[in-house]
């Protein structure tokens, strides 16, 4: 079963989590993954992460960002970019 990426209140604390699941075509292969965190105040966080090969989660934690504050939030890989649903 391949599970969607998504994102969360933090349930360590404050803040919010991402998770990103690195596609089963590609996990033979690293890659670089960008989280972005659009806020409602116009402004953008991000976070970068080296995925290697065989990695298959990543998990990223913005514990400054208010679970209310989120517009929408975003991954970038190098085969793309997509919107991950969540909240």
């Amino acid at each position: 079963m391949l599970l969607p990426d998504g994102w969360q209140a933090n349930s360590a604390g404050a803040g919010i989590e991402i998770w990103y699941f690195h596609e089963p075509q590609n996990l033979s292969k690293p890659d670089k993954v960008t989280a972005i965190v659009r806020k409602k105040d116009g402004t953008n966080e991000s976070q970068d992460a080296a995925i290697e090969a065989g990695q298959q989660t990543h998990r990223f934690e913005f514990s400054t960002i208010d679970k209310s504050a989120v517009q929408e939030v975003l991954l970038a890989t190098s085969s793309g970019r997509c919107f991950v649903i969540g909240g």
